[in-house]
């Protein structure tokens, strides 16, 4: 091969590794990289296998376990349409200019479905009960007891509940007693749910509306994780507090007023705190209003929780509750 032929294929080789090269860079450089989290507009708690949709194209992706998400997306204006079952699909316009980070939230559907219990047997005609539970959140709680926040309260409006006595928030079920009813917290059980427990007619639940994540009323057809109840079973689960930033909210109510805080700790934990203390009897006090009756409660929850690894994580849940309740002595003229 002359030197000639030899030039001229070394520039034909390097002419064509340079296109090459010059193709790539403007392959990469017309499309941007779309990523974030999807997360519970409530909870805040990350989405898992949610779906990420560009409308009016097949481009799109899931979520992971942390609820994150990443779609390369040629520049200009588009749609990111995002669903999960069991929470309303939201859209979100983006101008695609840059690698961006977007942060979806969705709101979770408040529904009352009944489980279903399959049996690996061909004959169950022996096995007729059937187990009836009622779920509730946060938000659907709050609605349904607007001028008093009780998790308690909320369960008289549940249908097959009853109460004899609008300021009491114990709740009978199926003609039963309110001791019949087994209370649970975050798995454990609850034996005094109720401020001022010593009133005959009065009473409060001791549990913190905004820190629950769901409520299960179950009036029937227990598993045996509860054990033989002859009423119902009750059983709230707490939430883990807000990752993303140091929030906090003060509520007052007729008889009580509340303070409640939330935030990370670290990059891997967070915290949710609240707090209650009842102001009758100060009120009481300062208008030199004659009663025989004094009753007095606070209480004390939080939870607790750090991410060790992707499959390990360290949960602390706790509550305190007390009543100061004290009767002046009847005296007969």
């Amino acid at each position: 091969m002359s030197i000639e032929m030899e030039c001229f294929c070394r520039s034909v080789i390097c002419s064509i590794i340079f296109l090459l090269a010059f193709s790539t860079v403007s392959y990469t450089a017309d499309k941007y990289t779309i990523s974030g989290v999807v997360r519970d507009g409530s909870t805040k708690d990350p989405l898992a296998c949610a779906n990420i949709l560009i409308q009016g194209t097949t481009t799109g992706t899931s979520t992971d376990a942390q609820g994150r998400f990443s779609l390369e997306i040629p520049p200009g204006a588009c749609t990111l349409g995002c669903s999960l079952v069991g929470y309303k699909a939201s859209s979100t316009e983006v101008m695609v200019e840059k690698n961006s980070r977007l942060v979806i939230e969705l709101s979770s559907l408040d529904v009352c479905l009944q489980d279903v219990t399959v049996y690996s047997m061909q004959n169950i005609s022996a096995l007729q009960d059937e187990v009836s539970a009622l779920t509730l959140q946060s938000e659907a709680i709050r609605q349904s007891t607007s001028v008093m926040a009780d998790v308690l309260r909320s369960v008289q409006m549940l249908p097959g509940v009853s109460s004899n006595n609008e300021l009491s928030a114990k709740f009978d079920v199926h003609g039963g007693d309110a001791n019949e009813n087994l209370v649970l917290i975050n798995g454990s059980q609850v034996y005094e749910p109720y401020h001022i427990k010593e009133a005959s007619n009065v009473s409060i639940g001791i549990f913190d509306v905004d820190m629950i994540k769901t409520m299960d009323l179950i009036t029937g057809g227990y598993s045996a994780r509860y054990g033989d109840r002859m009423s119902s079973v009750l059983d709230i689960e707490y939430r883990e507090g807000s990752k993303e930033r140091l929030q906090g909210q003060a509520n007052v109510s007729m008889t009580d007023f509340s303070g409640l805080c939330e935030g990370p700790i670290g990059e891997n934990g967070s915290f949710i705190l609240g707090a209650r203390q009842s102001y009758l009897q100060y009120i009481k006090n300062m208008l030199g209003v004659a009663q025989q009756i004094h009753p007095a409660f606070y209480d004390v929850q939080g939870v607790l929780s750090y991410q060790l690894a992707p499959q390990h994580k360290i949960i602390l849940k706790f509550i305190h509750a007390g009543d100061k309740f004290s009767q002046d002595p009847i005296v007969n003229g």
